[in-house]
């Protein structure tokens, strides 16, 4: 579309200039001065390529003011000087054409049709651009009013929604597109109570179609029922979701049924232990839900290890991820005619960790993954012994706090034995999805320490 843009623009061009190339047959009448069939038709055209570029997302991708105004901007000045290319005749050629080509921005400028001999006619091209140069300035405009008053628009927006999903606080920006698309699923309007604590929350949520607000005016206000329809409490502090809670507690009216919410807490022993011994809250209310990126890596790593099925995990490290995954793989359930594999755990105080895994979940039943362990640093060297005694028929898992390098070198001499290497930190503006594992070899895999 934007291809046949051009050439119709190359076309009015040529014909403004020079008139009398413009053929005599019957398609002579496209591009005819005073032709509003063909200004129809151009800006018929335009309005269809601005549609499937916007339909291609479902959503304007943020700066596409800018990119109409720049776009309609170089056509007024490409059409505004073809127009004026050879009228007036009497000064420099190319000065007076530009000057009346940028009095079109800002007072409508003059015609070309002066009455002399070679400038009888305004070309339609003139048209176009005069019409373009008003669509720059509405839409610089328009994104300028926008722009300060979005705030109160998104106050009203919220007020108005039939239901919201607020989002209170987050620092892991990368799952914010996802709880988006969840809420929207839902037929609810995402909401983020941004509390300035990320430079980068509300361009973020902004590009993921979230409402933003300040307090919890817009998000509490009456609108028909309630219409708290979950609420994400998302910081990495937990006493700090706690108190929203708090806050979100008292000031929410009586609901027809219990709000979801999920409540981050990144400690997975803690997460566990307020499972197990949670405040008492009104179950008339509240539907709490304790979520942990620590928990969720783990997860994803249990959920590939169970596809695979090897003999031997060795889960390298004493982060807080080597808990996580050890609940996590003792959760998922041994593939048909398989058994599940057995856990290792390899740190300087290895003994007591596993010791201590095994003490906080409890016995283990038939059928569960034991619970190993070996005093030493996980080095490269080390690993590469197990791997060679175990004949390939295993698997590594890299905390966040493993060398660096382990993984790749593991790679390079083990190339089909599967090995997790968790990355501390994930960038917000990923296209990949957080519960994606990239694969950068046929057994190395990148995993992020990411919420859901």
């Amino acid at each position: 579309m934007a291809g046949v843009l051009v050439l119709i623009g190359i076309y009015l061009c040529v014909i403004a200039v020079d008139p009398g190339l413009r053929p005599d047959s019957w398609v002579g009448w496209f591009g005819e001065p005073g032709s509003w069939l063909t200004a129809l038709i151009v800006v018929a055209i335009a309005g269809l390529a601005v549609w499937l570029r916007w339909s291609e997302r479902g959503r304007w991708p943020a700066g596409s003011a800018v990119t109409l105004a720049g776009a309609t901007a170089g056509t007024t000045l490409v059409l505004g000087l073809a127009s004026y290319w050879r009228c007036p005749a009497d000064q420099v050629p190319g000065v007076g054409s530009l000057a009346s080509t940028l009095a079109l921005f800002v007072a409508g400028g003059h015609s070309p049709a002066d009455g002399s001999a070679g400038c009888e006619q305004a070309p339609v091209a003139y048209d176009l651009a005069r019409a373009a140069g008003v669509v720059v300035v509405l839409t610089l405009l328009s994104g300028v009013l926008y722009s300060v008053f979005r705030p109160q628009l998104d106050r009203v927006a919220i007020r108005f929604a039939r239901s919201v999903t607020v989002i209170d606080g987050i620092d892991d920006l990368g799952a914010l597109p996802g709880i988006a698309a969840t809420a929207r699923g839902f037929g609810a309007t995402p909401v983020l109570i941004d509390h300035g604590t990320h430079p980068d929350a509300a361009r973020i949520a902004r590009s993921a179609g979230v409402r933003i607000a300040t307090d919890l005016g817009p998000v509490t206000a009456p609108s028909g029922g309630n219409k708290l329809a979950a609420l994400y409490l998302l910081s990495a502090d937990t006493a700090t979701n706690l108190s929203r809670l708090a806050g979100h507690d008292a000031s929410l009216d009586h609901p027809d049924e219990p709000v979801p919410v999920s409540l981050r807490i990144d400690d997975p022993w803690q997460a566990e232990m307020w499972r197990r011994n949670q405040p008492v809250f009104d179950p008339v209310r509240w539907r709490p839900e304790v979520i942990s990126r620590y928990e969720a890596t783990a997860g994803r790593i249990a959920t590939d290890l169970a596809a695979k099925a090897p003999s031997t995990v060795y889960v390298c490290g004493s982060s807080q991820l080597t808990f996580a995954v050890c609940v996590a793989l003792g959760r998922i359930p041994a593939p048909e005619g398989r058994r599940v594999p057995r856990l290792c755990v390899i740190a300087p105080d290895g003994t007591g960790l596993a010791a201590d895994i095994t003490t906080f979940t409890g016995p283990r039943g038939k059928g569960a993954p034991t619970i190993s362990s070996i005093d030493a640093e996980p080095s490269t060297e080390k690993l590469t012994g197990l791997i060679t005694a175990r004949g390939g028929d295993c698997a590594i898992v890299l905390a966040e706090d493993s060398e660096a390098a382990a993984g790749i070198r593991l790679a390079i001499r083990f190339p089909a034995v599967p090995i997790y290497r968790v990355t501390p930190t994930r960038s917000a503006s990923a296209d990949r999805a957080p519960d994606e594992i990239v694969s950068h070899t046929a057994g190395l895999m990148t995993v992020p320490l990411a919420l859901p």
